[in-house]
């Protein structure tokens, strides 16, 4: 349904194609709506009386349009959500169908995201979730148990992560009450486990500037690459590849993971595709980390947007 009360519409069910449905869209308190709503259809949809099965509206016809409906299109059902008012009584009627037309988005939008996260739930990959303390959403953080990353400023926790139905990611938090008696290690590792499966690391180097060290980046089957920080191994791994201790790690977004040496000539490069991501800030905020064996910390972050 659409939330403006003041346009009615129609909804012609045709004998064609397994009972195609032809839209229109009429003024609600016209009393020839109807009428207008089907010359719409007939000039759209080149569609004849006679192939009208049933029709719906959301507002009742006028009397007028009742006639219409009767001569028009013999033996059609008809039906409505919406009694029409008399004419001292639209102010009252239009607000309550608007009323009540949001109550219905609500409840629909409620059992998407229900099945939604059913989807998620049955088909999804446990995965670590990066969360910045500055997030927005950090508020999610006193119901999820959380480990720090950096403390104070960078947390991971974990969430059932896949694709649904209706083409989008589902996220499904874990939730200190959701654990069920599990112990939260044990599915951090199960988390991690599922991380490293899908990481890809790719080099770069610059072929006109050979002198420029490699640059890595981290890409992952599915989601949340950025995660793979707060592996145990990460920093062992990534410093052998690059033959350095000293790591510039950017957070550009869930999705994506860079790596260079503290010192090397892509680390202006990394620091603006942090500080200058368009990525909204969701669970974690586009973060630059410096990395080493004494640990990690935040260098710099991009503004909350």
């Amino acid at each position: 349904m659409d939330a403006d009360p003041s346009r009615n519409l129609v909804v012609f069910e045709l004998r064609r194609g397994g009972g195609q449905r032809a839209l229109a869209e009429v003024p609600t308190r016209d009393d020839d709506g109807l009428r207008q709503a089907w010359e719409q259809v007939r000039r759209e949809h080149d569609a004849t009386a006679a192939e009208v099965s049933s029709l719906y509206s959301e507002w009742e016809p006028s009397a007028d349009d009742v006639r219409f409906v009767r001569e028009t299109f013999a033996g059609a059902d008809m039906s409505y959500s919406f009694e029409r008012p008399g004419p001292d009584g639209w102010g009252a009627a239009l607000e309550g169908a608007r009323h009540a037309m949001v109550e219905a988005a609500h409840e629909q939008a409620g059992r998407a995201a229900a099945e939604g996260m059913r989807e998620v739930g049955e088909n999804g990959e446990l995965l670590p979730v990066l969360w910045s303390h500055g997030s927005p959403r950090s508020g999610m953080l006193e119901f999820l148990p959380h480990v720090d990353v950096v403390p104070g400023q960078l947390c991971y926790s974990l969430a059932t992560v896949g694709p649904t139905s209706r083409g989008t990611i589902g996220m499904s938090h874990v939730t200190e009450s959701g654990l069920s008696g599990r112990p939260f290690n044990d599915l951090v590792a199960e988390a991690f486990g599922a991380l490293a499966g899908g990481l890809q690391v790719n080099c770069y180097n610059d072929d006109a500037n050979p002198e420029r060290v490699t640059l890595l980046r981290l890409d992952r089957e599915g989601s949340f690459a950025s995660s793979a920080v707060a592996m145990p191994d990460f920093h062992e791994r990534m410093s052998e590849l690059l033959g350095e201790d000293d790591l510039l790690v950017g957070l550009p977004e869930p999705d994506t993971l860079v790596v260079t040496g503290a010192r090397s000539s892509w680390a202006d490069d990394v620091r603006r595709m942090v500080l200058e991501s368009p990525c909204p800030a969701t669970e974690l905020i586009p973060t630059l980390l410096r990395l080493n064996r004494s640990g990690m910390t935040v260098e710099a972050q991009r503004q909350s947007v």
